[in-house]
Parts: structure tokens; sequence; C-alpha cells
């Protein structure tokens, strides 16, 4: 190092540990080695004859000049003292702030960093730069690593100048991209709500009649599936825009409240079809009345009153004259009312619906919710 110029400091790390990554508070944890090299010719030893290295405790280490870094994006952190005070290898514990975008939660990807500088050296007096020797990385990471959720995928380091109003200072930039596993999610969240929404539809297979339990069964699905999707949500951050796990959750819940609301059509359906009765053909005889005309037997019917064989009590018999060249061909309806039997054998046309048609367009937005998401992630 020359008169005048900046000392330069060359460093690298081991990462030890990363872990608690924090969706709620944007934050992520990590236990490193910092090592930092420089060179103090106050410190030349000129004994030529002692070609040892020459060994440092930390009370010497207190008399000599040390790089004053901080961590610029750290919200706490410590620098371990056991067994000995951590002076000559500094192994520090820290938690770092990561601001993450959670758009795609949860098959999203993270990146977080570490950035430390000068505390008061600006880029005239102190420059750092991280160490690239052969055959060793300038960081680097331990085999036993495990995060929990998480992959890290890569990461990679990078060097700025970071200026403020008292000057330019030096700045070491290390970046983590962490890939969220979804495997909590399938059997946290997805599995159960898929089942919760296969469990609604069972009501399009219960009788009509069966009230209590088609509304039972439907509103202890939509209960089940707000309590889970609350569950859901209770560790993500108050953020203004919607998640892709809540699009799903959404989907849900929409699918499951039409599977209680459709009841409502069920029933104005069959209710319709009782109140206007039953049609049944009515019986004619046919009477010889001319070319033009014919008269026809008409069987009165007397509603509410049924024969045990099923068939309309008959009141009485009027006739008719029935104009028209296809006059014989003419057919009369008459309704009557269901019998009990008759309405607990009904089967609604919109359960028939439902039973093809829920599931199919179930299937169609989950296809495309999974291909949206996967693109964007």
């Amino acid at each position: 190092m020359k008169l005048g110029e900046p000392i330069q400091v060359s460093t690298d790390m081991f990462i030890l540990d990363l872990g608690y990554i924090s969706e709620a508070n944007m934050e992520f944890r990590a236990s490193f080695f910092l090592r930092m090299y420089w060179q103090d010719e106050r410190l030349s030893y000129n004994n030529t004859g002692y070609t040892k290295r020459l060994a440092l405790n930390a009370k010497m280490v207190q008399h000599m000049w040390i790089p004053d870094i901080y961590f610029v994006n750290e919200k706490s952190g410590i620098k371990h003292d056991l067994t000995k005070e951590n002076e000559v290898v500094r192994l520090i514990s820290l938690t770092a702030s990561c601001p993450m975008r959670l758009h795609n939660y949860p098959l999203d990807k993270q990146v977080c960093s570490m950035a430390f500088e000068s505390f008061s050296y600006e880029d005239t007096e102190l420059l750092f730069y991280w160490k690239k020797d052969k055959g060793n990385k300038e960081v680097m990471v331990s085999d036993e690593l495990e995060i929990p959720q998480f992959i890290l995928t890569k990461y990679w380091t990078a060097s700025t100048f970071a200026n403020f109003t008292s000057g330019a200072y030096s700045r070491l930039i290390l970046k983590f991209q962490f890939e969220r596993s979804i495997g909590f999610f399938l059997i946290q969240t997805y599995i159960p709500a898929y089942l919760i929404v296969l469990l609604s539809w069972i009501s399009f297979w219960i009788s009509h009649n069966s009230t209590p339990a088609r509304i039972g069964l439907g509103i202890t699905t939509v209960l089940t599936l707000t309590t889970l999707t609350n569950s859901a949500r209770a560790s993500l951050p108050k953020v203004s825009y919607v998640k892709s796990i809540e699009w799903f959750l959404i989907l849900c819940f929409l699918y499951v409240f039409a599977s209680l609301v459709e009841y409502a059509g069920v029933s104005f359906e069959i209710n319709r079809t009782i109140k206007r009765g039953k049609e049944i053909p009515v019986q004619t005889e046919s009477d010889d009345g001319g070319k033009d005309s014919e008269k026809k037997d008409l069987m009165q019917v007397m509603h509410g009153n049924v024969e045990a064989n099923g068939h309309p009590k008959v009141r009485r018999r009027t006739k008719f004259p029935v104009y028209g060249k296809n006059a014989a061909e003419t057919q009369l309806l008459q309704y009557r009312p269901y019998t009990e039997k008759e309405i607990e054998g009904m089967e609604s046309k919109v359960d028939k619906w439902s039973r093809i048609g829920f599931p199919v367009s179930f299937m169609v937005f989950n296809i495309i919710y999974w291909v949206l998401t996967i693109q964007f992630s």
C-alpha cells in the first residue's frame, strides 16, 4: 500500500446456516464466518529467520486497526463469544431485512441480500473487494445447509459504491435466491381445500326432501373452508394485492358456496313442478257428428281424488264439438296432483346438471390456475 492510496481489504465468507425466512416480517436469518484480509506495514515482522505463522490473541487484536464494517440491511445481530472472545475469526449471526414480492406465493422465488460497508471511511480511504483465489470461491456454503420450506438455488456477489451526503463508500453485496418448496402447502392447504370442495358436491346426490342434510352439509363446508383460508393467511403480511394461494382459495370458496345456493334452485324447480301437477292425457270417445266436426267425450277429473291403483277418479263425462280437419287427432291434457310417492321419487334437472357441470368446470379452472401459476413462477 502506497501513501495516499486507499487501504484495500479483501473479504470472503463461509455460510453456516440460512434459516427463518419470514414472509410476515420480510426478513431472513444467517450465520457465517466473515474473514477480511489487508496489509498493515506497521505490523511487519523483519526477522527473516522466523518462518512460522505468528499467531495473535484477542488482546493483541484490540491494539490493531480493524475495518469498521456494518451491515446495511441488518435488523439485529450478534458476534459470538463462546467459548472465547470472537475477534480473530468473526462468527456472526444476524437477521436482515428482505423485501419480498408474494404475488405468486407459494410457488414464488425470493432474492435476499446482505450488504456491508465501512461506517466512517470513504472510498478514498478504504476499498472492499471480494477475495478470489484459484480453487477457492469468495463465498462458500456448508454442504449440510438445510432451509425449511426453501431451496437455495443460487447465490452471487457484487460490489458497488453507496453515495451519501458525506461521501461515497465501498460496499460489498451477497445475494441469495430461494425457491419455495410447495410440499408443505400441498398438505396444509391445497389437498384439504380440494377435499372440502369434493365434499360439498355430495349434496347433489342427496334427496331434495332431505333439507336439513343438504343445508347442514353446505354450511359446514363453507365454514370449514373459511377457517382454512384464515389459517393460510395468518402467516402472511397484509399486502394490498391478492396472492396466488388466495386466488385458489377464493375459487374453492365460490364453488362451495355455489353448492349451497344450488339447493335453492332445486327447491324452486321441485316446488314449481308440484304446484303445476302431473300431466295426464284426457280419455276421449269419438261420435259421428259430420265431416266438419266431431264430438269428444271428456272425462272431468276431480283433483285430489285418486283411486288405489293410482288413476284419478272421474267426476263426470261431457261432450263438446271439436272442429278441424284433424279433429280426431286432437289430444287434450289435464293436470292432477302428484302423490307423495311420486314426489319422493322426483329427480331435479338442476342436480343432474350440477353433477357434471361442477366437476368439469372446476377441473378447467384448476388447469388454468396451475398453468398460469407455474408459468409466472
